[in-house]
């Protein structure tokens, strides 16, 4: 009687050739436009710019542009292992933070998304567009400092659990900035 290989997902998949560049492109920090998206929209191409304006004008995407942000690129979370393993990988822990100095024109808007645990966040750094997967939970706070020279600035902390990173494409072009879209 032949035995079956048991496998447990995820351990034997093969892995992509390295992409080995003397010269490689970097890609520039800073959150610098945020997006959240709906529950239920998912996008086909979201290299394209069209299908971006398309959800934006119906509502299924929220675009913020001009923020400045962070994202800190997840923290493991490990559970007991089995076999002769140690441990083993349950999922990841994303924060993903940004400012915005739209402040009174968007009390109702921030308000309304701060505590929301259903929609989804993209963020756009250099060249390109970070696509969450997972339901987030959304945080918002309008502090204001003693310091008069100050900003009153939203801020938004978006935190997700997922076991896999955001992905990753080239940002469409033309739908950073939401005046061009009147």
């Amino acid at each position: 009687m032949a035995i079956a290989p048991y496998y447990i997902i995820g351990c034997d998949q093969p892995v992509p050739d390295y992409n080995c560049n003397p010269c490689p492109t970097t890609e520039k920090g800073r959150i610098s436009t945020a997006a959240f998206i709906k529950p239920d929209y998912s996008f086909t191409d979201p290299t394209n710019p069209t299908e971006w304006l398309q959800a934006i004008q119906d509502g299924n995407v929220v675009l913020i542009p001009n923020v400045r942000g962070k994202y800190d690129g997840g923290s493991e979370k490990k559970g007991d292992g089995y076999g002769r393993a140690i441990d083993r990988l349950m999922n990841y822990t994303f924060k993903a933070d940004f400012k915005d100095l739209n402040l009174y024109p968007n009390a109702a808007f921030y308000d309304t998304i701060d505590k929301t645990e259903n929609w989804k966040f993209a963020f756009f750094t250099g060249t390109l567009v970070w696509l969450v997967d997972a339901p987030c939970t959304i945080s918002t706070n309008d502090a204001v400092t003693e310091d008069a020279e100050s900003d009153v600035v939203w801020t938004a902390n978006i935190v997700w659990q997922s076991l896999f990173k955001p992905r990753k494409f080239v940002a469409p072009v033309g739908v950073q900035n939401c005046f061009a879209l009147d």
